[in-house]
């Protein structure tokens, strides 16, 4: 008999999943307890965001995507991260399809401080 143990498989080391936003006890929580919400989500990546963890924002933003194909407000966001990461055409597809749906998108994060 081997004695490897047998148990859930562990994701790829290359995985990018949502992630928990570090020191914010009150998101980690709300993580735990709705992990595909859309607006617990998108704060999530704007709390990375907003300090340059554009990795782990983009894919916080992607994981609202999947649940919210169609929020300004979240592709937006991962349209500044992938601009700030240096994905020029992701940025200008999300930003593009982001002002499509809400033309006022950019002033919105300009008023979170986010241009």
């Amino acid at each position: 008999m081997s004695s490897a143990s047998v148990g859930p498989a562990k994701p790829p080391a290359s995985a990018v999943r949502p992630s928990a936003t570090g020191n914010d006890p009150i998101l980690n929580n709300a993580l735990r307890i709705k992990p595909g919400d859309v607006h617990i989500l998108d704060s999530c990546a704007l709390v990375h965001l907003k300090p340059g963890t554009h990795d782990r924002a983009i894919a916080d933003y992607s994981a609202a995507l999947a649940t919210k194909a169609n929020s300004a407000n979240v592709l937006h966001g991962r349209g500044i991260a992938r601009q700030r990461s240096g994905d020029k055409l992701g940025s200008d597809a999300d930003m593009a399809r982001a002002r499509a749906i809400q033309a006022d998108i950019a002033q919105v994060y300009a008023g979170y401080g986010v241009e």
